[in-house]
């Protein structure tokens, strides 16, 4: 999620609660400027890849509290706008 001052985080579910996890900064966000912010969430066998603007995080599946069963892809957004452009899923 990006927020109004540029802070990045990413949500995660433990134990059935949500709690935001901070991962970086966009210095020069202006909440203000009309645009889209590009990003890029990506997840593999090996790790979580996220990528919002300038800032990007990335963690090992092996230290994420939750992760669902192979072929269960959920995309969930809350108090946000957001914009898909493009949506892929390879499997091997």
């Amino acid at each position: 999620m990006l927020r109004a001052n540029g802070e990045v985080a990413m949500t995660l579910e433990s134990e059935g609660k949500h709690r935001d996890f901070d991962i970086g900064r966009m210095p020069d966000f202006d909440p203000e400027r009309a645009g889209f912010v590009p990003f890029e969430v990506m997840m593999d066998e090996r790790v979580w890849d996220i990528r919002i603007g300038s800032v990007e995080h990335s963690t090992p599946i092996s230290d994420l509290p939750l992760v669902f069963s192979e072929g269960r892809t959920i995309i969930e957004g809350q108090f946000c706008w957001v914009c898909v452009r493009t949506l892929s899923i390879d499997i091997p």
